[in-house]
């Protein structure tokens, strides 16, 4: 009937289905009763799980230029907050790492100006960073948040394949914020100038003389970078600049963390913790193990009362960590958290010395030794480097 309706172009007749439990016989079909469920099964089930919700990650709210010590603790603060949420949902977010990592290189090498040399002649006006008037709080903000991003993108780099255009790139990005951080320690507060400011930048007076960073590993590893962005470039370029004009200011024994001397503390170092330890009266006895241990926070006083120590050493430990000249030297490539990236430091005066746990495993603070080992201004990616190409 259906089919004679089709042809005569009608519609076709009703369906008419049987009323009641009872099917025809040509609706049945033997021995398919047994694929029948009759109970309800929803109690073995169990409870659904919950889709994980994603945070929108904005971008675009690290700001594209900086005029102003605020605008550049705005700036540092948006970028410590995005990367902790691209970290916190890697599972969720593809390439996070890579996100990160592109996010904080363009920070520090494109946005925030650079620190000038110290004995440049137009440094007292054309220099940001001298010439910015910042408070107490400001100050130490500046450096905690140059620490943090440090940690983040430690973890975060070492998340990626290497290969000699992401080597440049870390190694330059880190010297960028190696480079504030010496800047940011040199500012003296307009308001409340802290200590560890005034003896880093040598301004408490005779026989004092100013500290700075020992970066002659990176003048050595940068020689042959693989610099495939023009503002890694400039920042290099700048950053020889400065870090020269911080060694003609500081002496040898006023250079802190070299790591010159495997398993323990540079002379740098131990006189920075000595003239501080005097200031506010806390007596060492001249000897190098008990100001060690103030250093690494086992005698907790120092480093509760200038944290920014903490992060200049561990900012300075990690710069030197990821431009050890073989491969073999860095944390294996997995996907780290901000955790992971944290050093714990230990001091024994008859062990092994000077210990860092990082990255899950102890860290040998001798490793640049290594460098030592290879013809000066050859880069680590050449056949007799240690580095061997990267993957």
């Amino acid at each position: 009937d259906a089919l004679h309706a089709r042809a005569l172009g009608t519609p076709p007749p009703a369906l008419c289905l049987p009323v009641g439990l009872a099917a025809p016989a040509d609706a049945m079909h033997g021995l398919f009763s047994r694929f029948r469920r009759l109970e309800d099964g929803s109690q073995h089930a169990g409870v659904a799980p919950n889709h994980p919700f994603l945070r929108p990650v904005r971008l675009t709210c690290v700001a594209e230029s900086v005029a102003s010590v605020a605008e550049v603790s705005a700036a540092l603060q948006q970028a410590l907050t995005q990367c902790t949420l691209l970290a916190s949902q890697a599972n969720g977010i593809k390439n996070s790492g890579c996100i990160r990592v592109a996010l904080l290189e363009h920070l520090f090498t494109a946005v925030i100006p650079l620190p000038l040399p110290l004995d440049l002649l137009e440094r007292p006006t054309r220099c940001f960073w001298h010439t910015a008037r910042v408070g107490f709080l400001e100050q130490a903000g500046l450096v905690r948040l140059v620490g943090a991003l440090a940690q983040h993108y430690a973890a975060a780099s070492l998340c990626l394949t290497l290969n000699r255009e992401h080597d440049g790139a870390r190694i330059v990005t880190l010297a960028c914020m190696a480079a504030l951080l010496d800047a940011l320690l040199r500012l003296q507060a307009a308001d409340l100038p802290s200590l560890l400011s005034r003896h880093y930048a040598g301004a408490v007076g005779e026989p004092s003389a100013p500290f700075g960073f020992d970066a002659g590993g990176f003048v050595e590893e940068s020689q042959s970078l693989k610099l495939v962005a023009p503002e890694l470039a400039v920042a290099r370029a700048m950053l020889l600049d400065y870090f020269q004009s911080v060694r003609r200011a500081a002496g040898v024994s006023r250079r802190l963390f070299g790591w010159e001397q495997p398993g323990g503390f540079g002379e740098g170092e131990l006189a920075l913790v000595g003239q501080l330890a005097s200031e506010i009266g806390l007596g060492d006895d001249g000897r190098a193990d008990e100001r060690a241990r103030m250093l690494t926070g086992e005698s907790a006083e120092l480093v509760t009362l200038f944290p920014e120590l903490a992060t200049c050493r561990d900012l300075a430990f990690l710069l030197k960590l990821l431009m050890t000249p073989t491969a073999d030297g860095l944390p294996q490539r997995k996907r780290w958290r901000i955790s992971d990236a944290r050093l714990v430091w230990a001091h024994s005066a008859k062990g092994s010395g000077l210990t860092v746990r990082g990255f899950g495993r102890e860290i040998d603070p001798g490793f640049v030794e290594a460098r030592a080992d290879r013809p000066a201004g050859i880069s680590s990616w050449l056949p007799f480097g240690g580095r061997g190409g990267g993957a």
